[in-house]
């Protein structure tokens, strides 16, 4: 029935020419809540018709259990040209694995001439007996009847997995859901869609949500727009403003309702270098204006009144809602050091109206904060050691640009284990939360084109391919699919929640020592590592769990 069949880690990347690297993935071990995963990389044998159909069933007292199909996707860029170290899987376009199709009516269609590859997904229940489970999952050829069971085994500890101590965010683009689905921007058919893709965040292991005050500033060309999403409604009558914030109470309660614990407000001011307002929409005699965009200067005094207005209200709205201690506020994101004069002076007429919250912002230039203009600064991972080295408390983030020196990254043409790595690092680095750009960007960059995201994986040809997005738009209208980047993603993220775990059971240090028995190098440069390390990382931290908690 079978060529061969194998199963294999989450860390494994299985094209469609290629076979397994190793065949030793039949455990693991998870503590409860947790999310596991596990592959089943196949050809059928030549004498069976091709493709041929095999019926799947799941056995297991575990009943929460997806399976989903691997797609191999097009890529035109898996990095920029020769500008990337050597700890890729290829630098060549082709078909790379990354969607996760759920499978349909439990059927799936393999092939002798390709290799096929499931991923089957399990969810720990909170409330799940310790000790052994099994999943079984049998193919069946319907023709001949002839069937293969593989089994795999998951270790249950009687320790919940606790909620995530850092904030986590990948930018959550709303503009994006309405024009991938076809509908009105904020129609109640958007709002639907948006609580789907909000839930299908945090299951990926978000825990801080992208905000719209209004229409995000983020990646659009200089004098364009994107569509408008603003939650904040704004009245003007001449010089006055008035403002209502229904909008952004609906989306915050949606957010709560889901599982998010923080909020970032959109920035107040266009990318790279903070020089004009973002576009703002009013009331005014009845029609609605566009009364800031790229047209409005930095130091105009129109946009100051404005801020100075909204500012005040909106502080004291978020108190009243309860959640200003867990959120933060964006002037301009990744100014460089030619921009600071810029920066600071936008600092300047934000940060006497918000004392007492976090202006957080993506920079990796250290003189921004010895200047003071930013609380929290979001630093590259190839960017962290001077931030670090002074002691600083920091987020870090990676995107297009992190590419060389070994550093973390979920590009398609990368191994997984560089994916998962980012765990370690930042707990071993102390480093207080992580943002990524893109949770599902489906423009091309600067925003200019619409793309389908199942045809355009890297921005038609502009960003490497994973960089973007990390879920894929259920055409039907239901919650996301996800992808192999995004759940190993998650996987990292339960990783770091885990070792917060064993944390509050011994210390910081001693879980330290642990990691340090495994990798002598846990620094963000170091992220290039073999899967069977990454895998026995999370044992050891799992092994103490369950000796602590004995």
């Amino acid at each position: 029935m079978f060529k061969f069949i194998y199963q294999c880690s989450p860390l494994e990347k299985v094209f469609e020419e290629g076979i397994p690297s190793f065949d030793r993935y039949h455990k693991t071990s998870a503590l409860l809540g947790e999310e596991v995963a596990f592959q089943i990389a196949m050809r059928t044998s030549e004498n069976l018709l091709s493709p041929c159909e095999l019926n799947i069933s799941v056995e297991s007292d575990l009943k929460d259990i997806e399976v989903c199909q691997v797609i191999n996707m097009p890529v035109f860029v898996t990095a920029y040209s020769n500008e990337h170290d050597e700890g890729y899987l290829s630098e060549h376009p082709g078909h790379y694995p990354d969607l996760l199709k759920p499978v349909k009516n439990n059927t799936i269609t393999a092939s002798s001439a390709a290799t096929s590859v499931l991923w089957v997904n399990v969810k720990i229940p909170a409330d799940c007996k310790a000790g052994e489970h099994k999943v079984s999952v049998t193919l069946t050829e319907p023709l001949t009847k002839m069937s293969k069971t593989l089994t795999f085994t998951i270790d249950v500890i009687g320790a919940v997995l606790p909620k995530n101590k850092l904030p986590v965010t990948m930018w959550f683009h709303n503009d994006c859901i309405a024009d991938v689905h076809g509908v009105g921007m904020l129609s109640e058919e958007h709002w639907a869609l948006i609580e789907k893709y909000m839930q299908s965040a945090i299951e990926s292991g978000i825990s801080m949500i992208y905000t719209p005050l209004f229409t995000p500033p983020l990646d659009t060309a200089v004098g364009s727009e994107r569509p408008t999403v603003q939650l904040v409604d704004v009245y003007k009558d001449g010089d006055k403003y008035t403002f209502s914030f229904e909008k952004l109470d609906r989306y915050v309660a949606l957010a709560q309702k889901i599982g998010f614990e923080y909020f970032e407000l959109s920035h107040l001011f266009t990318q790279w270098g903070a020089k004009h307002a973002p576009k703002i929409v009013a009331m005014e005699n009845g029609e609605e204006k566009k009364i800031f965009g790229w047209d409005t200067d930095l130091h105009q005094p129109e946009y100051p009144a404005f801020l100075d207005a909204l500012l005040p209200l909106l502080t004291a709205h978020l108190k009243e809602l309860g959640i200003a201690d867990k959120t933060y506020f964006h002037i301009s994101d990744e100014p460089h050091l030619d921009m600071l004069e810029d920066y600071s002076y936008a600092h300047s007429l934000i940060a006497k109206h918000v004392e007492g919250f976090t202006i957080m912002d993506a920079l990796s230039n250290y003189d921004f904060y010895k200047k003071g203009v930013v609380q929290l600064p979001v630093v590259a991972t190839t960017a962290v050691e001077a931030f670090l080295d002074a002691g600083v408390d920091i987020f870090c983030y990676y995107c297009c640009d992190q590419r060389l020196n070994h550093v973390s990254n979920r590009m398609f043409a990368m191994p997984s284990p560089r994916n998962r790595m980012l765990a370690y690092q930042m707990f071993y680095n102390d480093v207080k939360g992580f943002l990524q750009w893109g949770f599902n960007f489906y423009y091309s960059q600067e925003s200019k084109d619409k793309l389908n995201p199942f045809k355009s994986v890297d921005a038609n040809k502009t960003f490497p391919a994973g960089d973007s997005f990390c879920v894929y738009p259920d055409p039907d209208g239901d919650k996301p699919w996800f992808s192999i980047s995004g759940k190993v993603f998650l996987h990292s993220m339960q990783d770091l929640r885990a070792m917060q775990l064993l944390e509050s059971l011994i210390s910081r240090d001693a879980v330290n020592d642990i990691l340090k028995s495994e990798l002598d190098d846990l620094s963000f440069r170091n992220s290039t590592q073999p899967a069977y390390l990454v895998l026995r990382l999370r044992e050891k931290i799992n092994e103490r769990i369950k000796a602590e908690i004995k």
